[in-house]
């Protein structure tokens, strides 16, 4: 399979959610592509529900799965209206919680805010889920995760598996003592934690749990999108360039298979990778 999540959220539970057809609610899902934990749902054909805050990004969910159900507003624990700051520059760190936002601020600059409508999670489900079963709930709020868990009937919509960032935005501290009782209470276990992300498995579910619970391994056999991404790119920068340095280009690639990590940066250096370049940088050191 094709890995779009960060964590390779995606890896872990398509070996449990195994069927053709499914639905899943995607809470904060940020971008159809980069970093989708449900992109490789949707393309097997799964139903699904985006919810979004950002305008742009929201967008980009009516563009790239026209056939979904897309819905602009943030999620809490009442419907309302809220201050939502989005960073041009980390879209994925964009909150409505004031004291994140303050937080990014330090770092990113100032935000652009949009004043955006808050609804519900037993909302959204009334709407759009009605009597059918939920196989996936994934949750990234940037701080928000307890009130999105509070706005929930989890007497009536029950996900199979839930998923919930569960550290400090850009941290490795833990988040969920705050809101992972809510979940419990509810007759979910916990069962894995990938190190950003904690996954929990409905009661009625449980048969789950254990391959769930499985570290990702080479038996997945998954590719990283953002990997197959740089190599299309070097392979278009390749294209546009003359005999000599496409010559040079194509030999510093060839050599990249026992090379180290600082060689294989040094030889994509100069390809037009766009924004995969600083991932590139981030993952090599």
């Amino acid at each position: 399979m094709l890995s779009y999540a960060a964590n390779h959220e995606d890896v872990r539970l398509a070996r449990v959610l195994t069927e053709p057809n499914g639905l899943y609610l995607d809470i904060g899902a940020h971008h159809p592509v980069d970093g989708s934990v449900t992109k490789h749902f949707f393309d097997r054909g799964w139903r699904g529900v985006h919810v979004e805050p950002s305008a742009r990004l929201f967008a980009r969910f009516e563009a790239q799965r026209p056939t979904a159900i897309n819905v602009h507003a943030a999620v809490g624990e009442e419907p309302g209206r809220a201050r939502f700051a989005f960073f041009a520059s980390a879209p994925g760190l964009s909150t409505i919680v004031e004291r994140v936002a303050n937080d990014h601020a330090l770092m990113l600059g100032e935000p652009e805010y949009e004043d955006v409508e808050v609804t519900t999670l037993a909302a959204l489900c009334e709407a759009h889920v009605g009597a059918a079963p939920i196989d996936l709930l994934v949750v990234d709020v940037e701080g928000a995760e307890q009130a999105v868990l509070r706005g929930a009937d989890w007497a009536r919509w029950r996900p199979r598996i839930v998923v919930v960032e569960a550290t400090r935005p850009l941290t490795r501290r833990p988040a969920h003592e705050a809101w992972e009782p809510l979940l419990v209470a509810a007759d979910y276990v916990p069962t894995a934690f990938d190190g950003c992300n904690r996954f929990y498995v409905a009661s009625e579910a449980i048969g789950l749990a254990p391959s769930l619970a499985e570290p990702i391994c080479a038996f997945d056999r998954y590719l990283d999108h953002d990997v197959v991404v740089c190599l299309a790119r070097a392979a278009r920068a390749l294209e546009g360039m003359s005999k000599e340095e496409r010559a040079r280009g194509l030999a510093a690639l060839a050599a990249l298979e026992d090379a180290d990590a600082a060689t294989i940066a040094s030889a994509f250096e100069g390809l037009q990778l766009g924004d995969r370049a600083g991932w590139l940088r981030s993952r090599l050191g």
